[in-house]
């Protein structure tokens, strides 16, 4: 039986899963921006009428949206003080997004400690836990897309060029290839967080996740997370608030 229905909304895309109090089951992924219309719309929604709603949302217009098209619904959104397992003495934790939250717990509920999650998406941050379930903090750089829209928003010629498979040549001979070079810096920027933070965390293993993380991971050592892993971390709080 169904005790909850989990969703993710990050600012390109949001992830809905159900769970049986045990189990998190990915089942549909949509963009952001056609997530606030009626619940009859959104299968997951429809299929699971009565089921209480638990969201991790990094786009605060978006949560008031859904409560305007979902009114009637049972929504619970992700706060930080709902991580009872987690020590968050060491930041300022007013700020954090519930994104990371939720890579917090499931790194906590889930993963060897000390460990970096590396969070690939519309931003990359990474998520600093250690053996004693203390959050370290962590870094907030552009994602991949964000480096092409920048250039191309401001710059008089140059186009946004789509996302690559895998890391390119470091010396382009067109202008478009010349452009695909800034994923070695942002792989190298990644890197250079990553050598930082061993520093400082020592034995911490390194894992990605998010919807860049498989291209991230080609080219860095870490291990990459399963993509429902955001979604078990909301999983656990529920489980430590019922």
């Amino acid at each position: 039986m169904l005790t909850e229905i989990l969703i993710n909304i990050g600012n390109t895309h949001a992830q809905f899963a159900v769970f049986d109090g045990k189990s998190v089951r990915l089942t549909e992924t949509i963009p952001t921006s056609q997530i606030a219309v009626p619940a009859s719309i959104i299968s997951t929604l429809s299929k699971n009428k009565d089921v209480r709603i638990f969201v991790a949302s990094v786009v605060p217009k978006i949560n008031e949206a859904i409560l305007q098209s979902w009114q009637g619904r049972e929504i619970t959104f992700l706060k930080w003080e709902m991580l009872k397992k987690v020590d968050f003495s060491k930041v300022d934790v007013s700020t954090v997004g519930a994104d990371r939250l939720a890579n917090i717990s499931a790194a906590v509920a889930t993963l060897k400690l000390p460990a970096i999650i590396v969070d690939c998406g519309t931003a990359i941050t990474t998520e600093v836990i250690d053996e004693e379930n203390r959050f370290l903090g962590g870094a907030i750089i552009p994602g991949r897309r964000l480096w092409r829209k920048a250039l191309n928003s401001h710059t008089g010629q140059l186009p946004e060029i789509e996302l690559s498979e895998s890391e390119t040549k470091a010396v382009g001979t067109t202008t478009l290839e010349a452009l695909s070079v800034m994923d070695c810096a942002v792989i190298g920027a990644v890197e250079r967080i990553i050598a930082k933070t061993t520093e400082k965390v020592k034995g911490a293993s390194v894992y990605f996740t998010g919807g860049d993380a498989p291209f991230f991971s080609k080219s860095l050592d870490g291990k990459l997370l399963p993509e429902n892993f955001t979604l078990v971390g909301l999983a656990e709080v529920v489980n430590q608030i019922r």
